[in-house]
């Protein structure tokens, strides 16, 4: 997809998606997403007024602004070298205003992940074998990573069809009811909660799913998302933080996600387990969140109807 203009790379990706709903729609995902974002405004106008959708077009831009400052940590981010500060606000603004046509909708260029080259390998293996492969490297079992739970849940392909869902879930829970449950799964299969989490591998491929995701997670309560994020719930650093009593910092996207290192497609989801793995084993350089063990990831296909979530962990917590 780096190879093609932009029009057919976005024929190629239209694939992922049911093709009538997509086939003469330009630019197909960053308008989907877009009509995410017109959903969860739509949604919070119901349960808090009119005034709420200023807070969340605020923690979309924070979104993009963290993982922006993220990649910058990150020797492999494609967007590493992006400006910050000022000089980084004036190109996002420039850029917004030049992409604002063709992406459509409310979706603007920081809010979308880049599509990038890239790829990333997890070899699996069975505990018996990682043990006696422990033992013979003189390995700890501090220095290698698990899967300790996992989940997936596929939605009806056809947008309209979740999109009718979404309207239909009650304010009290979370609109995305597959992809609560694929973590739920996950979470329950290895035991933990919301509460073990150290931080968090998300599909931002657009700002929208992260915010989304936050919920999902249980790091907040849904429509509690854009608060979250403006309290610092998301940040790599605490400085500045403004959680309330109860809330926990849980950084999201270490490494500058989808939106800040790229989005090599089809490699994303192998991506964040290697991520997660050199998180939780001490690993991660620069990214390196202090005192990781516990971490997990979501990550989406097509047009959020595919996901799955995995935990993984440092081995050494299971012996």
């Amino acid at each position: 997809m780096r190879t093609v203009n932009p029009a057919k790379a976005n024929e190629y990706l239209g694939l992922a998606a049911a093709r009538d709903e997509v086939v003469d729609l330009p630019f197909a995902f960053p308008r989907i997403f877009g009509q995410l974002t017109d959903l969860i405004l739509e949604r919070e106008a119901r349960r808090s007024g009119a005034g709420s959708a200023d807070a969340i077009e605020a923690a979309l831009t924070e979104i993009s602004a963290n993982n922006y400052a993220n990649a910058a940590r990150n020797p492999l981010a494609q967007m590493r070298d992006f400006p910050r500060g000022e000089a980084g606000s004036t190109k996002l603004q420039a850029l917004d205003k030049r992409f604002a046509g063709p992406l459509g909708g409310r979706t603007r260029y920081r809010d979308c992940s880049q599509v990038s080259d890239g790829s990333a390998v997890v070899v699996l293996a069975s505990a018996a074998y990682a043990r006696e492969h422990s033992r013979r490297r003189s390995l700890s079992p501090g220095q290698l990573a698990a899967i300790t739970g996992r989940g997936r849940r596929t939605a009806a392909l056809r947008l309209r069809e979740r999109v009718r869902e979404f309207e239909d879930t009650p304010l009290a829970q979370h609109p995305l009811p597959w992809t609560k449950r694929t973590v739920d799964e996950a979470l329950a299969r290895a035991g933990r909660t919301a509460l073990d989490l150290q931080l968090i591998e998300t599909h931002d491929c657009f700002t929208s799913s992260e915010l989304l995701a936050l919920s999902a997670f249980g790091l907040c309560a849904p429509g509690e998302e854009a608060r979250y994020v403006a309290d610092g719930g998301i940040a790599l650093s605490s400085a500045g933080s403004k959680l309330r009593t109860g809330d926990r910092a849980v950084p999201v996207n270490p490494g500058g996600g989808l939106i800040g290192a790229g989005h090599p497609v089809g490699a994303t989801g192998v991506r964040m387990a290697l991520d997660l793995a050199r998180q939780t084993t001490n690993r991660a350089g620069a990214m390196q969140v202090p005192g990781a063990r516990v971490g997990a990831m979501l990550n989406i296909g097509g047009s959020f109807a595919t996901n799955a979530c995995f935990v993984i962990e440092n081995a050494g917590e299971l012996v």
